[in-house]
């Protein structure tokens, strides 16, 4: 027995995974549609027999001609191709519904077995009354909830005995528009969207863009990776998913060129079975503003499968000032990311100091300065500058006579001012005359007595912080707050209470006309990072990287 055949064993010998309920058999005439008294996953009865297994598919019958074997004291076996990928379930109501009849009056009794992999659930047998005329009975069943792994296989096995009169035949149909006999069976998560990446003409992963590119450049691309567990062998068509529609919802509604539109498949499913999917969005007259993408799957038998993990935003906005689409000015649509003048930062060494030039562009990109009631998410590996960042852009509110609010839940206070002089900046002198205050959230977690005025004992303490922030805010129209980093926070507090707490701290420092920069490790946890970039006003990405022996930095 395979690996994942006795991961199901122990399943369903742990808990009595298949329960075969309270059933109810009914019968009509052929030909009248019944997709049986249960919603679930249709798999209708397929291939010719006698041959050793029949198939199991999701491709509905189209023609009148279809197959026809006795049942009498034989077994007829159909089966689902092994599923090729895991995360799907089973459970819940269930039907078999089949198409008999016999040469005869007579009465039968039928037997009907589900099995997965190797392990076989209780047969339902009931004694039906048949005659010549074909008819479709449904056996509905429960399921009780049940994983399905890579590598599974459905079986269904029928079979008939103790016909009476015993020269009497009975018949199963299958194949065909009048009798389509057929397994419904309640799965779900089947398919579902893997991930989702929304690039620029250059096909830089992006979240805001110039909304005045020129003709070639004005283009947002949402390309999808679909997971498809059954795979194209389930039915005739080449694959289960149909279709994955996609609707964008702009400041004005859904856009008319992108309500409910197929997204292209680009590539088909590979040995990590997931196809890849692409909508290209050229916009033209279009408006500033914050927009929405939704994804639906259609599967081959009309299943409308809503994504769960959606929606994704992005954002359109002017190419240069004002400061909240700084993204959208230095992305495909505007400048790029190449080049020392547009948005390639390297660090400079000159006897001793560290500089990160040029700077200039930044405040050129922002129209001088960020605007109060902003929020800005910071996103970078180890590296890439974002401290530095951070510290130049304070400074530069320092200078303009804003009080602000440094939080050091990265390292210790102490270091981070020496790190500021390297780069020319001193802060003794704000910090005398009240303009700058350091929160440590660092020192207590790496051991040592904290010796800042303020100071959190854990940095998961998030309700102390917040006091300890709105202390040092004071409610001084325009104080800005730099919180550097929030990665620190990620093992040591629940993801939710890690947003709220942002958002609440951004609120306030919005309300009082201030800015607050957020910086984040990439790859510190996807769920708070998608939050972090859909409540900022600004998301700034930065990359360290070396090319030719040179230690460079790429914002964008």
């Amino acid at each position: 027995m395979g690996s994942a055949s006795r991961y199901v064993a122990t399943l369903l010998i742990a808990t009595i995974l298949l329960t075969w309920a309270t059933t109810s058999w009914t019968n009509r005439a052929s030909g009248l549609p019944q997709g049986g008294q249960n919603k679930g996953r249709i798999l209708y009865l397929a291939n010719s027999l006698p041959s050793p297994i029949g198939a199991l598919t999701a491709a509905k019958p189209t023609s009148q001609q279809g197959q026809k074997e006795p049942l009498n004291n034989s077994l007829l076996v159909f089966s689902l191709p092994p599923l090729q990928g895991g995360g799907a379930s089973l459970g819940g109501p269930a039907s078999i519904i089949l198409s008999l009849s016999s040469d005869k009056n007579s009465s039968a009794v039928v037997q009907g077995l589900l099995q997965i992999d190797t392990l076989k659930a209780p047969a339902v047998i009931r004694t039906l009354t048949v005659n010549s005329t074909v008819l479709e009975f449904s056996l509905n069943f429960t399921v009780s909830p049940l994983p399905l792994v890579q590598g599974s296989t459905i079986y269904l096995s029928l079979s008939a005995s103790s016909i009476s009169p015993q020269s009497a035949q009975v018949f199963l149909h299958w194949g065909s528009t009048l009798a389509s006999s057929r397994l419904v069976l309640p799965i779900t998560n089947y398919a579902s969207i893997d991930s989702v990446r929304i690039t620029d003409a250059a096909n830089n992963e992006n979240r805001t863009f110039n909304v005045r590119a020129p003709a070639g450049f004005n283009l947002v691309n949402i390309v999808a990776k679909v997971r498809d567990v059954f795979g194209p062998d389930i039915t005739s068509l080449g694959g289960d998913i149909s279709a994955v529609n996609i609707t964008i919802t702009g400041p004005s509604g859904p856009l008319k060129s992108a309500n409910s539109v197929n997204m292209s498949r680009i590539v088909p499913p590979g040995q990590d079975n997931l196809a890849t999917y692409r909508f290209p969005w050229y916009y033209t007259d279009a408006i500033e503003g914050s927009y929405l993408v939704t994804l639906d799957i259609l599967d081959s038998q009309g299943v409308v499968i809503t994504d769960t993990k959606g929606p994704y935003s992005f954002a359109l906005g002017p190419p240069v000032a004002p400061f909240p689409l700084l993204a959208a000015a230095i992305s495909a649509g505007g400048l790029g990311v190449a080049g020392l003048a547009t948005g390639a930062v390297y660090v400079r060494r000159r006897r001793g100091r560290e500089y990160l030039a040029p700077f200039s562009y930044f405040e050129r990109m922002t129209g001088g300065e960020v605007p109060g009631g902003s929020m800005v998410t910071v996103e970078g590996n180890t590296g890439a500058g974002k401290t530095t960042l951070c510290s130049e852009v304070m400074y530069e509110d320092l200078k303009r006579g804003r009080p602000c609010i440094y939080v050091a839940a990265d390292d210790f206070p102490e270091r981070i001012r020496d790190q500021m002089r390297n780069l020319g900046i001193d802060v003794a002198g704000y910090e005398n005359r009240g303009l700058l205050s350091f929160v440590d959230c660092y020192s207590a977690e790496a051991g040592r007595i904290p010796t800042e005025k303020l100071s959190v004992s854990s940095v998961g303490d998030l309700t102390t912080l917040g006091v300890k922030i709105s202390s040092a805010l004071q409610d001084q129209k325009g104080t800005c707050l730099y919180l550097d980093s929030l990665s620190p926070f990620v093992p040591r507090a629940k993801p939710e209470s890690i947003v709220s707490f942002v958002h609440a701290i951004g609120a306030k420092v919005r309300g009082l006309d201030g800015k607050a920069f957020f910086t984040m490790s990439t790859g510190s946890d996807e769920t708070i990072q998608r939050q972090m970039e859909d409540m900022a006003d600004c998301v700034i990405q930065m990359e360290a990287f070396e090319e030719k022996d040179v230690r460079r930095r790429r914002l964008r």
